[in-house]
């Protein structure tokens, strides 16, 4: 995450080009400092596809007793995605298995499956579970967002203020903005871009989930499970 406001990044960059400093982003209409949002914005949706993991948080939301639980905008607020195999019923200590395939949701409504366990499919930006669940048990599940900026305390959608901060790191900022910008003034940017695209890479490394050959069977399928030790018997 950033250490300087949007603005602070901006002036930055402006200073080391010899460009004019804006003293203000938001609210401002000279063409420089329009161009300066729109810049700022190209570079966060760019960097926002790659996988911050201060983009993927938890959410809960409480069952209703009809196949569709509503939009998942609603239940995740910020939603992007779903991580795949998180979404749990926790009281009931059980996986939703998931999502299904159009065809597989077809064939479960046609012949009124309805036993366990539960499984989940998503239809026109809404979540469907089957069989029914009761109405007042809570799921939880990991899931990405859209949040791009932070005002301080809380995440945010669009820029709206100078003081806020961005998602990514202030270094990997300032190279996708010299990107677009030169981009954006007929400059040749094919290398800058490149450059850009490699710091994400080299920002994200260090947080990305690493398989060790020795690490634990996946808990939550169902296994039997031998604990380390002495399992020899004499």
């Amino acid at each position: 995450m950033a250490a300087l406001s949007v603005l602070q990044l901006v002036q930055e960059f402006c200073g080391l080009q010899g460009l004019p400093v804006p003293t203000a982003l938001i609210g401002s209409n000279e063409a420089s400092v329009v161009q300066y949002r729109a810049i700022t914005q190209a570079v966060m949706r760019e960097a926002g596809r790659a996988p911050w993991p201060e983009k993927r948080i938890q959410g809960t939301f409480t069952t209703v007793a009809t196949p569709s639980q509503g939009m998942l905008t609603t239940l995740f607020p910020g939603f992007e995605t779903l991580v795949n195999g998180t979404l749990w019923l926790n009281g009931e200590t059980l996986p939703i298995r998931g999502p299904l395939t159009d065809s597989s949701w077809a064939a479960i409504t046609a012949l009124e499956i309805s036993g366990p366990p539960y499984s989940y499919w998503l239809s026109a930006g809404s979540l469907y579970l089957t069989p029914t669940p009761p109405a007042g048990l809570v799921c939880s599940a990991l899931y990405t967002t859209d949040w791009l900026y932070y005002d301080g305390t809380s995440p945010q959608q669009t820029l709206s203020a100078d003081s806020f901060t961005v998602l990514i790191p202030d270094d990997v900022f300032l190279m996708g903005f010299e990107a677009f910008w030169r981009k954006a003034k007929g400059l040749a940017y094919s290398n800058e871009f490149n450059l850009f695209q490699d710091r994400i890479g080299k920002a994200l490394a260090p947080n990305l989930p690493v398989l060790a050959l020795d690490n634990s069977p996946e808990m939550a399928r169902p296994m039997i499970f031998i604990p380390p030790g002495s399992w020899m018997t004499s």
